[in-house]
């Protein structure tokens, strides 16, 4: 018997007969604006890390420019997807 993939609305349905199965909310991205600020974010910082250690070249901050990425895109995304979770 060949399977089939259960719709969005099915799993919800699934979910309000059952009480212990957690059906989380779809979340609709827009994954062209998400591209655009993973760039923005990479370039955002760039710069504060250049500006806090006062050199244009950041030799050996991967990790930290990783993080401040990291940091950013939790707040935008967060950001674009407040509206849709009421």
């Amino acid at each position: 018997m060949a399977e089939r993939a259960i719709s969005a609305s099915d799993a919800a349905g699934i979910g309000k007969q059952t009480p212990r199965v957690y059906v989380p909310r779809i979340i609709h991205v827009d994954w062209a604006t998400i591209h655009v600020l993973i760039g923005v974010a990479s370039h955002v910082a760039w710069k504060i890390l250049a500006k806090k250690y006062k050199v244009i070249r950041l030799r050996g901050k991967f990790s930290e420019h990783k993080s401040v990425i990291s940091d950013l895109m939790k707040k935008w995304c967060w950001e674009l997807v407040e509206g849709q979770i009421t």
